[in-house]
């Protein structure tokens, strides 16, 4: 029984990877609000803007500074028929 263990190394000298850039941000509306607007981007981006300036903890810091829609993501896995959509901020971060 002379059988080493299997161990990794570590190099503790390394910098920690730098957290993605994607991060989900929950607004809440009824599903007639999200039926209305989410198709129509000029009426979305006026209300994630309202959001964004009534609660802006949740949004990255540069967000005031312009973004754009970005197209849809996955569907939601808790309700379906719900798809998530995609934002970048103007510095090129999700």
């Amino acid at each position: 029984m002379d059988a080493q263990p299997k161990t990794w190394r570590l190099n503790r000298e390394r910098n920690p990877q730098a957290p993605r850039g994607a991060k989900q941000i929950v607004i809440p509306m009824s599903r007639r609000l999200y039926d209305e607007i989410w198709h129509d981007p000029a009426r979305l981006c006026a209300t994630v803007d309202g959001w964004a300036h009534s609660a802006p903890e949740p949004f990255p810091p540069d967000f005031d500074q312009g973004y754009r829609l970005h197209g849809f993501g996955r569907e939601s896995r808790k309700l379906p028929g719900l798809k998530l959509r995609k934002i970048v901020t103007d510095d090129g971060s999700s």
